[in-house]
């Protein structure tokens, strides 16, 4: 063994530029194998989940009618039909009902980013959408109008809307109280700007409160809603509080029954036909007690090019991160089988010695993967370390990716020693030396001359 070592020593000195190549390929070649492992995990664990949630489900959307005669029913007095309904709506059997809707909302001292605010798309002067008010202890405050999505309690689950920070709602985030702050979610374009646990000043029409961070969305976070992937990351999120009253006392500012207008006008989520889900509607509407059950409310089917084109389009990314992932292995395979042949090539006429002298192929293959595996083993921890420097040390000890730097670690240890005994082994021994007599021969005629 300690002769194999010297040996192995001995050639790296006497080829330590290729060596350093060598290393440098392997690095680059096991860490294309655990990205490529990372990603594909990642990509076919979200390409699951969305599935999970959108495949073959059609989303309709509740919408309300009450005008002309049908505004009667926009009275107090028919809060109880309102909270019927949405009761229906809630415990239906036949799809998913969740009550979610965009609904601006203004922060006092906004210190956030300027596509936050509510119309930034629209309007040319950010300051349009600021405004000032008094506090309750009549001191005049900037607020500003800023982009809010309210949610239901089972929206967060169902379509799986990830948190990079914080806690998600929790059943007490739902009841609006009579004094204490509420909890608020928001996108990652605030993180920057707010942290979990942070205090802001948030007003309505219908509630003004302290609210406190509870966390943020993961970057990119969308949910299908009113037939797009509406993108979060600029969105407070907010609770659809869900008691009219707390403790016999009035908690908002605002009639109840134009708050169950909001409430009642969210997304159904089903298998079952537009016309099927309208013919329940009108049954659920019946069963309320609406005197209108035939424009009260109604269903609204929109198209569905941007979720069949997501569709297309999240399958198209998982093939082309695994043909780029292919493509750089391959890449870093043919340059380490080159290197190796180069070294190879170099050092053949020194191996033909060793075995004239004594050493055995056996011998000289155990050198030629020792000497691999050191270089590779080196070269797989390095890899390790810069996959987890790029992607983090939880990415790393994913099953699949310790699989992938493992499996790639190996191959990388295997190539050089195929392609060295598969050129150095194909001829006879005697062969190499011949040669470098021949070379010999040539030398001294060149001399004499």
């Amino acid at each position: 063994m300690k002769w194999i070592l010297d040996e192995i020593k001995i050639g790296w000195k006497r080829d330590f530029r290729l060596v350093l190549m060598l290393l440098g390929l392997s690095i680059v070649g096991i860490f294309c194998v655990g990205t490529a492992c990372h990603l594909l995990l990642e990509t076919k664990e979200q390409t699951e989940e969305y599935k999970e949630v959108y495949e073959d489900i059609q989303f309709y959307t509740i919408l309300d009618n009450f005008v002309g005669e049908a505004d009667a029913e926009l009275s107090e007095q028919n809060v109880g039909k309102f909270r019927k309904f949405l009761e229906l709506l809630s415990g239906s059997s036949y799809f998913e009902y969740f009550m979610a809707y965009t609904q601006p909302v203004s922060i006092e001292n906004y210190r956030g980013k300027e596509n936050n605010k509510y119309g930034y798309e629209y309007h040319t002067d950010p300051s349009e959408t600021a405004q000032d008010r008094k506090d309750k202890d009549d001191n005049v405050q900037r607020s500003t109008g800023v982009k809010a999505f309210w949610i239901g309690d089972n929206v967060i689950d169902y379509f799986k809307l990830r948190l990079r920070e914080g806690r998600e709602f929790t059943e007490d985030d739902f009841v609006l109280k009579t004094d204490g702050p509420i909890s608020v979610i928001l996108g990652a374009n605030y993180a920057e700007e707010y942290s979990v646990g942070d205090e802001l000043m948030i007003s309505c029409y219908f509630v003004e409160r302290t609210a406190e961070v509870a966390g943020f969305l993961e970057e990119g976070t969308n949910i299908y809603y009113r037939g797009k992937f509406l993108n979060l990351d600029n969105y407070v999120i907010m609770p659809v509080f869900q008691n009219d009253t707390y403790e016999g006392k009035e908690v908002f500012g605002y009639k109840a029954v134009h708050f169950y207008t909001l409430r009642n006008s969210g997304i159904i989520a089903t298998k079952l036909s537009m016309g099927d889900v309208e013919e329940i509607i009108k049954d659920y509407s019946r069963e309320a007690g609406f005197e209108y059950i035939n424009n009260a409310y109604y269903v609204v089917e929109y198209a569905g090019t941007e979720k069949i084109n997501f569709d297309y389009g999240i399958e198209l990314v998982s093939f082309l991160v695994s043909a780029v992932a292919a493509a750089a292995i391959v890449a870093a395979c043919l340059f380490v089988g080159v290197c190796a042949a180069n070294r190879t090539k170099k050092n053949r006429r020194y191996f033909a010695v060793l075995a004239m002298n004594g050493c055995g192929r056996g011998r000289i293959c155990a050198m030629l993967l020792l000497d691999a595996a050191i270089l590779d083993l080196t070269a797989g921890l390095l890899a390790g370390t810069l996959f987890a420097a790029v992607f983090g040390t939880a990415a790393l000890w994913g099953t699949g990716v310790l699989w992938g730097l493992l499996l790639g670690t190996v191959f990388f240890t295997a190539l050089p020693c195929i392609v060295t005994m598969l050129l150095f082994f194909r001829r006879d021994l005697i062969y190499y030396l011949r040669e470098e007599a021949g070379d010999a021969d040539i030398g001294q005629h060149d001399g004499a001359v």
